[in-house]
């Protein structure tokens, strides 16, 4: 019963520590794979964010420049959700910058 917003920054305060952001809607889409099926909904928050990870939470995270993610793609070290996730919201992020 919790609302998408709801969802957002709850998860995103748990997981990264990440609080007073206002969310940007970017897209929302059915992502499909062999193994599941998952409604997708893609926000961005764009400024000078310091983010404090729950070592319960996130293993491990990391900051990537577009050009860092362009050098990577089809190189195995992103998922295929990410992949095609990052091309289609790709130019929607730039305009926010």
């Amino acid at each position: 019963g919790e609302r998408i917003l709801e969802a957002l920054y709850r998860e995103s305060a748990e997981e990264l520590g990440f609080h007073d952001f206002n969310p940007v809607h970017l897209e929302t889409y059915v992502f499909e794979s062999e193994i599941e099926r998952e409604l997708v909904y893609v926000f961005a928050a764009v400024g000078n964010f310091e983010l404090h990870p729950d070592h319960d939470e996130v293993e491990e995270g990391k900051w990537w420049s577009f050009e860092s993610i362009d050098a990577h793609l089809s190189k195995s070290i992103f998922t295929p959700n990410f992949e095609m996730e990052f091309q289609k919201i790709r130019h929607s992020l730039e305009a926010l910058l």
